[in-house]
Formats: structure tokens, C-alpha cells, sequence
């Protein structure tokens, strides 16, 4: 009887396959999940922002937080604002994720079109913590866009729908309930 082979050959089966479930697939979502969170911009919950400033073309929109469920506009002028369209743009603003970095260290952020930015997007939390985020030109292929942390010289790349999102009138952000 050859029971001996077959049996190192069935705990070898046995063995690869644990490998393969605990490393491979148990293992790959946690790396996964790894590599989701290291391509954040910022660590944020969309809960936690109280006001979101836009400033775009030289003109600024400050929104504010006067409760969990609605906002209000500051700046330009007091007005009410379009709840949804503000929770949609804090959600946004949580989760906005870096492509690639382009360059570590940039000394001409002119060529990337943040010099002076086209879009500030200034985010305060409820803990009074502040995130800034400027975004520029596209890039060749259209499909991102540069940006760069406002306290830092790296310039990374976004996908031009995040940034697109920012680019908020007063006009889009304020209640039009009649």
C-alpha cells in the first residue's frame, strides 16, 4: 500500500491551500484596504466638516455647518444654502485620493497651474482642524488634475471629476426652494 505518498501529497494540498486563503486572499484585502488608505489625501469624515471655503477666479464661497443635517453661506453674503449639494461636496472632499505624485518637491508650480491655483478648496472640522487643497491645470490627457497641499511643494495628480467637483458658483450652492 502506498498510503505514505499520498498522504504527504494530501497535507501538501492542504498546506497550499491555507497559504493561498490566508496569505492571497485574506492577506490581499488587507493590502487592498492599505493601499486605499495611503492613496487619501487627508484622513477626514464627512461628518466631521463644519465649513468648506471655495475659491475660485478670485471669487470666495464660505459655507457653513448650523446643524447635522443643514448649511448655510457666509461669504459672499448670508444666504441659505442647498443642503445636498453641500454634504455632497463635504463627501467629496473626504475622499479625495492621489493617482500619482509627480514631483516630490516642485520649485515652478506656475507649470502645473498652481501659481496662483484655479480652485482653493479650505475644509474646518468640527475640532477645529484645517485642510487645504489647491488645484490646477489638467493634465495632457485631460483625465487629472494637478494639486498640491497648501503647506507643501509636492504636486500629485487627482482625477479631474474630484476636481471638477469643486468648481462651485454661488449660484450652484445656495437653496433654491421657493
Amino acid at each position: 500500500m502506498r498510503f505514505k505518498g499520498t498522504f504527504a501529497l494530501l497535507i501538501l494540498c492542504v498546506a497550499l491551500g491555507a497559504y493561498l486563503y490566508f496569505y492571497e486572499i485574506k492577506g490581499g484585502e488587507r493590502r487592498e484596504k492599505a493601499k486605499e488608505a495611503e492613496k487619501q489625501v487627508w484622513k477626514l469624515e464627512a461628518n466631521d466638516i463644519r465649513e468648506i471655503e471655495i475659491v475660485r477666479e478670485g471669487h470666495q464661497i464660505v459655507a457653513a455647518r448650523k446643524n447635522e443635517n443643514e448649511w448655510e453661506i457666509k461669504i459672499p453674503k448670508p444666504l441659505p444654502a442647498d443642503s445636498d449639494e453641500l454634504d455632497r461636496l463635504a463627501n467629496s472632499a473626504s475622499n479625495i485620493q492621489r493617482e500619482s505624485v509627480v514631483e516630490e518637491s516642485s520649485t515652478d508650480l506656475a507649470k502645473f497651474g498652481l501659481d496662483p491655483p484655479r480652485i482653493i478648496l479650505s475644509l474646518k472640522t468640527k475640532d477645529n482642524k484645517q485642510f487645504k487643497i489647491n488645484f490646477g491645470n489638467n493634465n495632457p490627457t485631460g483625465y487629472s488634475t494637478y494639486a498640491a497641499l497648501a503647506d507643501s511643494k509636492a504636486v500629485f495628480l487627482v482625477s479631474s471629476s474630484a476636481a471638477n467637483t469643486f468648481d462651485k458658483k454661488l449660484e450652484d450652492l445656495r437653496n433654491h426652494t421657493i
